[in-house]
Order: structure tokens, then C-alpha cells, then sequence
């Protein structure tokens, strides 16, 4: 699943609440649809949702052109917060009119602005066609991409990533320039019922190579009596060959990125080096560790 935010919008290039609004792309904002249409080349996709507001539709459409068979859906879930009475405004003159009110509604998150949605429930629509996607997804085994808003997106990052409502509020998501991937698999399943997405897993495989592996090879060398000599000669070995596993995968990059722009392809077998270099390592630490006394 790909999740974009829209380009940017007469509204968001005025600085006014735009909500429910229907502003059309700026000029700024078609070209940042254009960017992520590059970015996205080599992504296979079969359905594209988007909510019934012009500059979502309008980002997937520059970002997604030349698909033929791509299948394009509108889900009204997914679009902005209502702003309410604030919708059309200044963001700069209420903030400068009443700033305490003015950061809550725009930051609290189950402070309504007057008329309008909260955060929260933004939410209480945006989950549930969450939900119903997912096990479409395992259903189909279709590849989707979302068009989405700032505060919906908000939600979207909570749902699959599980942020806190502080890391949700304060974090900028930005606009029609970059996007999110998850992974959807059958049984991958997290706390009720949420899958668990890529951002998780690449944290998870940090968490082992960074910490996992230096406490199961520092346990393995306390099980052995080695002099201190020895002892430091095996930890200096374990950050020869860390640093040497990061100095590949760079200079791969590197000479990968001098050809031209890194393709998705070739990131995941960036990836796969260094994972299989630190997996191999672990698995001798593991079921071998004897070798550590036979390589003295």
C-alpha cells in the first residue's frame, strides 16, 4: 500500500483552512505530483483511491499517469478534517486573534474547531475504511494506493505505525513530494487486528543488527576463558567486519547512485547484501561458536 498526500492547493499556498474546500493544485503542486510520478516508476499498483476532493484526485492523477488498467476509486473517508467555521480563513489571523484556541483545534486531538472535526474524529472514519482495505488487500492480492490529506493521513500513520497521538499531531507530513509504503501479508497481523508496516519491521531488523548481535557475541566471548588481549581481539573483529558490512552497502549506493537514480529494484538488493551479511553472522555466532576458539 502507497499513501501520498495531495500536491499543494491555492489554500494551502494562502495560508487559509482548507478542509472541505476544493481548491485546484498550484503550479508548485502539479510539480510535486510530477516528482513523485518519478519516484514511484517502478511501483506496480492495480487500484488508486482517492477522496472526492479535486486536489487528491488531481496529485494521483500527475503521479500516476501512463497506467493503463489501473483501476481509480473515490472514498469521502479519507479526505481532510472539516474545519468548520474556521474553512476559508487565515491560518495567520486566527493565530494572531486568539493563538491558545487557534493551536488546539489545529493540533489538540479530540478539540473540535467550531463546526468542525476533530482529529479524533477523523479517525473514526478514516480506521474503518482502513480495516476493510486491509482484508481487501488479502482478499485480492492487489497492490493500492492511497491519495490522501494532511489529517487523514495523520490517522493513516497511527493505524499502520503505530505513533503516539503527540508524534501524530506534531509531525508534518509533506506535500505531494515523498510517500509511505506498507507491506500487507496474510497473518501479519499487529495489535487489533492492524498489519504491521514497513517502517516497523525496518526498526525491528535495526533494533537486532545495532543491539541484538553485539549482546549474543559479547555473551559467546564471556563463555570462553580468553585473556583480555584475545578478548578485545575478538570485539575489534566484530567492528571490523560491522564496519566493513556498512562500507559495502555504501559503496554500492554510491556507484549505484552515480549511474543514475536508485531503483527500487536495486534498493532491495542493497537491502538484501547487508541483511544476509549480518544474518550469516548471527547464524555463526549462534550454531558455531566454537570457531571462536579455533580461529586463535
Amino acid at each position: 500500500m502507497v499513501v501520498f498526500r495531495h500536491g499543494e492547493s491555492e489554500d494551502n499556498r494562502n495560508g487559509v483552512f482548507s478542509g472541505w474546500r476544493d481548491p485546484p493544485l498550484t503550479e508548485t503542486g502539479r510539480a510535486q505530483a510530477q516528482a513523485l510520478a518519478r519516484q514511484l516508476a517502478g511501483v506496480h499498483l492495480d487500484l488508486v483511491v482517492t477522496s472526492d476532493l479535486l486536489r487528491s484526485k488531481e496529485t494521483a492523477r500527475l503521479a500516476l499517469v501512463n497506467r493503463p488498467g489501473l483501476r481509480w476509486e473515490e472514498e469521502w473517508r479519507i479526505k481532510e478534517r472539516d474545519y468548520g467555521a474556521l474553512t476559508g480563513q487565515s491560518k495567520a489571523s486566527w493565530l494572531r486573534r486568539a493563538p491558545e484556541a487557534t493551536a488546539a483545534w489545529r493540533r489538540g486531538y479530540d478539540v473540535r474547531p467550531p463546526g468542525g472535526e476533530s482529529l479524533k474524529m477523523v479517525e473514526q472514519r478514516v480506521w474503518p475504511f482502513l480495516d476493510a482495505l486491509v482484508a481487501r488487500i488479502r482478499r485480492e492480492h492487489m497492490s493500492v494506493a492511497l491519495s490522501v490529506h494532511g489529517n487523514s493521513m495523520r490517522a493513516i500513520r497511527r493505524y499502520f505505525e503505530g505513533m503516539s497521538i503527540e508524534e501524530a499531531t506534531t509531525h508534518e507530513n509533506p506535500l505531494g513530494s515523498d510517500y509511505a509504503l506498507y507491506i500487507v501479508r496474510r497473518g501479519d497481523l499487529g495489535r487489533s487486528g492492524v498489519i504491521l508496516s514497513g517502517p516497523a519491521v525496518v526498526n525491528l531488523v535495526e533494533l537486532l543488527c545495532t543491539a541484538g548481535l553485539p549482546a549474543v557475541y559479547t555473551h559467546v566471548l564471556g563463555s570462553y576463558d580468553l585473556t583480555r588481549p584475545v578478548y578485545y581481539g575478538y570485539l575489534l573483529l566484530y567492528v571490523v567486519a560491522y564496519v566493513l558490512d556498512d562500507s559495502l552497502v555504501l559503496a554500492l549506493a554510491t556507484v549505484t547512485l552515480a549511474g543514475g537514480r536508485l531503483q527500487e529494484r536495486a534498493g532491495r538488493w542493497l537491502k538484501l547484501v547487508s541483511g544476509l551479511v549480518m544474518a550469516g553472522l548471527g547464524v555463526v555466532l549462534l550454531l558455531r561458536p566454537a570457531w571462536l576458539v579455533e580461529l586463535r
